[in-house]
Parts: structure tokens; sequence; C-alpha cells
């Protein structure tokens, strides 16, 4: 393994690195896990299966980007009144038009949300993969239950396996769609436990960790050693 601070490879377990003597602890940590596998590949991996009924945080983000959206028509026709009418009239266009518009979008929003909960059975099921430089958000097809892809998991840990790099492909030929977070290129990251989610967040690219409890705080501190640039909330 590689020391979390100088990165010079140390040996697999040490609780310090031999080196400049900085603590080892997140990854002991993650090694003890029982939701996340570590391959031979030096890859840590784990599912996590969302309840879409019970934890908002996907319908959070999507009324975020709703909202933004509707936004830019809303300031549009309060700029065009601010300057063809004058200042309260900006103003009431701006509340009219952005309680109708938003109100309209924002209903949309929870009804498709709906939608896609009942045609995937209220879960969510993803994957993840993390090593030194980054990490990876694999969606799964609606067909995968939790089982099924923690089975792929015990495999691409390298319990039964030569080659992880060749089965990592097969999980991702299975995926109906992947973010990659590169940690030298990750801007800001904000946890929020109470809903199990690690945002990592680059310039153009926006990334949802899901992580259990039990390994959340691990997992957090393994992120933010990693991401120098980061601004940590």
């Amino acid at each position: 393994m590689k020391c979390i601070s100088c990165s010079k490879e140390i040996k697999d377990g040490s609780v310090f690195c031999e080196f400049c003597g900085n603590q080892q602890l997140e990854v002991s940590l993650l090694d003890e896990s029982k939701e996340i596998s570590k391959g031979e590949d030096g890859v840590y991996r784990w599912v996590y299966e969302l309840n879409m009924w019970t934890n908002p945080g996907i319908l959070i983000t999507l009324l975020k980007v709703v909202l933004l959206a509707t936004a830019f028509p809303t300031l549009l026709v309060s700029l065009l009144e601010l300057f063809e009418r004058g200042f309260s009239e900006a103003i009431e266009a701006f509340v009219t038009v952005g309680g109708i518009a938003g109100g309209i979008m924002v209903g949309l929003a929870i009804i498709a949300y709906i939608i896609i909960a009942v045609l995937n059975g209220g879960k969510y099921c993803v994957a993840f993969e993390m090593d030194e430089k980054g990490i990876r958000h694999i969606q799964m097809d609606k067909q995968f239950k939790r089982s099924q892809v923690l089975s792929m998991i015990t495999v691409l840990a390298g319990a039964l396996a030569n080659n992880p790099t060749a089965m990592g492909a097969g999980l991702l030929a299975n995926a109906k769609k992947t973010s990659y977070s590169q940690f030298s290129k990750v801007k800001n990251i904000k946890a929020k436990r109470n809903l199990n989610i690690i945002y990592v967040n680059e310039s153009f690219e926006r990334n949802q960790i899901y992580v259990s409890r039990e390994d959340f705080n691990s997992v957090y501190d393994y992120i933010a050693k990693r991401c120098k640039k980061a601004n940590i909330k």
C-alpha cells in the first residue's frame, strides 16, 4: 500500500509510515470494513442501495437543477420589464413568473421522480470504485439487485479472480451511467451524514458518493486527504 501522506510504498496493514511517520488510520478502517472490499488491483469497491422513498438525496438534487433552470427565464423576463416599465414592474414580474414557472417545474419534477421510483421498485442501486487517484460512481440497470452487484464486487475484489481489470470492465458494461471524480481536480467536498451522501464536485462535474453510516467517516477522510485543492465543508 501507499502512504496517504508521502505516497511512498509501505507494507500492507501498516499503522504508521516508515518514511514520514504519518498514521494510516483511515486505510486500516477501510480494510476492516464489512461492506467495502479491496481488490488485488488496490481499488476499494462497495455497493449502496438507496431507498428512494425514505432518502430524498436524489430528489433534492433534481429540484436544485429544476429551480436553477427556472431562474434564467425568470431573470430574463424581469430584466425586460425593468428596462421597459420600471423597477416595481420588474419585481412583480420576477415574483409572478418565478412563482408560476417554479411551481410548474417543481410539480413536474416530483411527478417524474415518483414515476422513476416506481419503475425502479423504489431502489437506486449504485456501485463505487475508489483508489488513490479518484472515485467512480456506477449506476446499475434497474434489473440488478444489490445481491447481484455484491456478487460481482466479491469477484472484483480478487477473491476468485486473476484479472480484476477485465472484470471491472464487465461491471462497467452492465452499468447504466458512470461518473468519475479525479481527486486532483476536485474543487469542493461536502458531507451530508444524515443522507449518507458525500458531494464531490469538480468545476463542471458533480458527483454524489453514497456510503453506509458505518463507513461514512472512513470514506470521507480518505477522499478529503487526497483532494489537496478542495474546499472541504
